[in-house]
């Protein structure tokens, strides 16, 4: 509630009664609260954890939101960002705070990686294991929050490959072509499965690429930061999604129209896999026909390609293809096309 009260209100009293003033006033109010971090684990940040049992997190929950609230009624509270969507304890903390919480979350978050290992396959990576982990895992996780929260926005607050911290070579899948693709088919997925907002974990990492969107050395951008710079621009909120439908397995599209436009935004994903067991592998080079269907006006058509061949300083450069309702996109391995089928009288991406 001080914190609250501190960027929301611009001062919080002590417990000496001393006032502790903001000096930017109330110029970084935070409008999103998320109430602590990961309840379930017992390791991880802080390093000797942080663990609350479920019925812990309601009594901290309704300890907290009520005065957090009274320091500021229009903060949007957030939780219980958990690990992952499920613990699979027949007592999970999602549907107890939803039962027991004197004041409703706002938004339900919880947390999604691909592995926890470097070691692990591409193919873990993307399939899991059953449980929670693999894009199949998420996507599992996010169907049942769903469930346990109707009505309620979901937002995913860590999102990425995997957990992994060290330096295995592995690691650069977070970064490269595969971590293009992985997230490329995140969006996607989760986008259609109802999630409201992803969120990449992390910005930038002072040592680890894997958790980094711009390398903390040089400020340079890596590969994960231009997927998620188009992904925004070309599938803004708003866009309606049109019916889209891949007949290579691996292949992966979502189709949209944004909102005020009569363009038809194309996403295309090769996540095709070496084998099943690959570790860190390229990726099946694939060419792949997209016709857009009932597009009128059509008068232009471009494209944008995030691979291992992506200049890292100026991003996915603009190729302009003929103007035809079918295109044809060519990828090397694990990589991501971004299309354009701009009608008449709509401005280019």
């Amino acid at each position: 509630a001080r914190l609250v009260g501190y960027f929301n209100a611009g001062s919080f009293v002590a417990e000496d009664g001393q006032v502790i003033t903001n000096p930017a006033g109330t110029n970084e109010r935070i409008p999103y609260w998320e109430l602590w971090n990961e309840p379930e684990q017992l390791e991880g940040c802080p390093p000797s954890g942080n663990r609350l049992s479920v019925d812990q997190y309601v009594a901290m929950w309704n300890g907290a939101a009520p005065k957090m609230r009274q320091a500021d009624p229009t903060i949007k509270l957030i939780g219980p960002a958990t690990a992952h969507a499920t613990t699979g304890e027949a007592h999970d903390y999602l549907p107890a705070l939803m039962a027991g919480a004197v004041q409703k979350p706002d938004i339900v978050s919880f947390h999604g990686y691909g592995g926890w290992l470097n070691t692990q396959t591409d193919s873990f990576l993307f399939g899991g294991d059953d449980g929670g982990f693999g894009l199949d895992g998420i996507e599992r996780g996010l169907a049942q929050v769903k469930k346990w929260a109707p009505g309620i926005p979901v937002w995913i607050t860590e999102l990425n490959v995997n957990s992994a911290y060290d330096r295995r070579p592995e690691a650069r899948r977070a970064w490269d072509a595969f971590g293009a693709a992985w997230g490329a088919s995140a969006f996607r997925r989760l986008a259609l499965g109802g999630a409201a907002v992803l969120c990449q974990y992390q910005f930038t990492h002072p040592e680890l690429g894997q958790f980094s969107l711009l390398d903390a050395q040089t400020a340079e951008p890596l590969l994960p930061y231009w997927r998620d710079y188009y992904l925004a621009r070309y599938f803004p909120p708003g866009s309606t999604v049109l019916s889209s439908s891949s007949s290579l397995s691996g292949i992966e599209a979502l189709a949209v129209r944004p909102p005020g436009s009569p363009s038809v935004h194309v996403l295309v994903v090769d996540r095709q896999l070496d084998s099943a067991t690959a570790v860190a592998g390229s990726g099946v080079p694939a060419t792949v026909r997209v016709t857009v269907k009932g597009l009128a006006g059509l008068s232009a058509v471009t494209q944008r390609s995030l691979d291992e061949r992506t200049p890292l300083d100026t991003g996915p450069a603009l190729l302009r293809l003929p103007a035809e309702s079918s295109a044809t996109v060519s990828f090397s391995g694990y990589g991501v096309a971004l299309l354009e089928f701009v009608a008449r009288g709509a401005g280019s991406s």
